[in-house]
Parts: C-alpha cells; structure tokens; sequence
C-alpha cells in the first residue's frame, strides 16, 4: 500500500488526452517537485518517466537529494497528482 495522498491521481479514462503537468510527492503526500510526463522509455506498469521542472523540497537522503532540474526520473504513479 502506498504512503502517498489518497488525493494523488494518475490518468483517469475519462480524461481526453494524457495531462503532462504534474507534482511529484512524497510519502506523507506533501509536493516535493514539479515536473513533466514523458511518454515512451522504460518505466514499469505502477511508475512514470517525469522530467524535472522544479524541486521544491529536498530532505537529506530523501529521493530527489540529487536530482536536478531538466533530468528525467522515474516516480511511483501513486505519488503523482497532475495539475
């Protein structure tokens, strides 16, 4: 089970077309960045390729501690919310 807010969202079938603005966050549902989907690339079933627009809030040893803008990562669908 997920740690993330039960308020993140990923793709609901309703919508027309995949958004591409999304907020990353952390386990206790809290915005650590902003970034942008990627389509295509490898990233398994329950995660999504996001291109790193901002990071907003880092914490030591945390998961985006070297992570920079512009970089592509890969984030648990769960954890994101998109905007």
């Amino acid at each position: 089970m997920s740690g993330c807010s039960p308020f993140a969202n990923v793709y609901r079938p309703s919508m027309p077309v995949l958004p591409r603005s999304c907020e990353l966050l952390d386990w206790y549902g809290a915005t650590v960045s902003y970034g942008t989907l990627q389509q295509g690339g490898r990233a398994s079933r329950d995660f999504y390729n996001i291109l790193i627009d901002k990071t907003i809030h880092v914490t030591e040893n945390g998961p985006l501690e070297d992570v920079v803008a512009s970089e592509i990562i890969v984030w648990e669908k769960s954890c994101i919310v998109f905007i």
